[in-house]
């Protein structure tokens, strides 16, 4: 902006707040008055951050074309040219201008779009466009140019989870184009649900639903409770053969009292003491491990047969563990585990 230009953008701006709408908002008794002053005010003395803050307070409290100028030239002021664009173009909307009021708005405008970029995007129908990271409320197709800081610029278009993005110059006064086209994400169209079945057949499959042809009685079921089966029988044959070793225990033990005939009982052991003690702890050893052995045999065989009365055929199975560990100690004999 030219120095005759600022002195007669001054002159003007003069002009303006001494116009009778200005006058009429300085002898009302409002809150929004007493901001205009404010703002007018700070202007004058070059402190157009408290200007701009004070016509934007007033604006919102009490909307009008002066106010909405006013606010404009102190964003100029302070480098914030594209908003004080935007502004501008609301100030000129508003009724009452006066022909010189309105010619000297128009030029505050056009020194605002000579110091602003604008770009043009070319970009998907529905696609949203952005400028350096910030989203704007335009959705393609565009037909205005997007009003920019001057300047290299970030251009983004987004469709979806797509991105596109480009870097643009924007000279300060004039407009630029960008294509700015958004990848579109493709899915294959589904087969027809008549060819569906035979393509499955081609390939050796089988319609949803359709009994298997090469299902077995060896379902997930079956197969747990055989398994379940098979250790209920080791269980089971393991307690007989625990127990019979206990019955032949129990019958050494018989035979040895008799030989020693009470020899054991004083406080003097005969040489065969030892091993009927020995030949007492195999019995009580034998006869623990028997009733673990049939207790783990029975339940392995009840589950067994549980699992073949309730779960379905495709049914899923979930099955636990049981470990043994015999444990022996000097007179006593068991078995520890879990299941």
């Amino acid at each position: 902006m030219s120095f005759r230009r600022e002195m007669a953008c001054a002159a003007a701006c003069v002009a303006l707040l001494a116009s009778p709408a200005a006058a009429g908002e300085a002898n009302a008794p409002d809150p929004s008055v007493v901001l205009f002053k404010e703002g007018v005010t700070a202007g004058k003395v070059g402190d157009y951050a408290r200007a701009e803050a004070a016509f934007r307070s007033a604006y919102a409290l009490r909307p009008s074309a002066s106010t909405l100028r006013n606010w404009a030239l102190t964003e100029m002021r302070l480098g914030k040219m594209v908003e004080a664009l935007g502004h501008l173009r609301e100030a000129l909307k508003w009724p009452g201008w006066t022909a010189e009021q309105r010619s000297i708005v128009e030029q505050n405008l056009d020194d605002a779009y000579g110091a602003t970029g604008h770009v043009v995007v070319r970009t998907t129908d529905g696609a949203r466009v952005g400028i350096d990271g910030v989203l704007t409320d335009r959705v393609a197709p565009i037909e205005a140019p997007l009003d920019v800081t001057a300047g290299r610029r970030r251009v983004e278009a987004r469709l979806g989870a797509q991105v596109a993005r480009a870097d643009v110059d924007a000279p300060p006064g004039q407009i630029v184009h960008v294509d700015l086209p958004v990848a579109q994400e493709t899915t294959a169209p589904a087969p027809a649900s008549d060819a569906a079945p035979a393509a499955r057949q081609l390939a050796g499959g089988q319609a949803p639903g359709a009994p298997s042809r090469n299902s077995t009685w060896w379902s997930a079921p079956h197969t747990t409770a055989v398994g379940l089966a098979a250790a209920g029988g080791l269980g089971l044959a393991l307690g007989v053969y625990f127990e019979a070793r206990s019955s032949s225990a129990a019958s050494e033990v018989r035979s040895l009292r008799s030989a020693l005939a009470g020899q054991c009982t004083g406080l003097a052991f005969a040489p065969g003491c030892a091993g009927l003690r020995d030949t007492i702890g195999q019995v009580y050893t034998d006869e623990t491990l028997a009733r673990v052995a049939f207790a783990a045999g029975a339940t392995a065989a009840v589950g067994a047969a549980v699992v073949l009365l309730l779960a379905g055929p495709g049914a899923v199975v979930r099955t636990g563990s049981v470990q043994w560990i015999p444990q022996f100690a000097p007179g006593a004999a068991g078995v520890a585990g879990r299941f």
